[in-house]
């Protein structure tokens, strides 16, 4: 997850991006910049966010 995750939520964002979609690529994009630092469940609920952002 690591390494896919890094700018993945950058990519994600939609030409015009609501403030709540800004706010949660920051978010996954700063969980991602200290994965190794991050608990198991909080690295299991970004990837699950990271996962219902993608199915969108």
């Amino acid at each position: 997850m690591r390494a896919a995750t890094r700018g993945a939520p950058d990519q994600l964002l939609a030409s015009d991006p609501s403030d709540s979609e800004r706010a949660t690529a920051k978010l996954l994009n700063y969980v991602a910049a200290t994965w190794d630092k991050q608990d198991l469940p909080l690295r299991e609920h970004a990837q699950a966010v990271a996962r219902a952002l993608r199915t969108r």
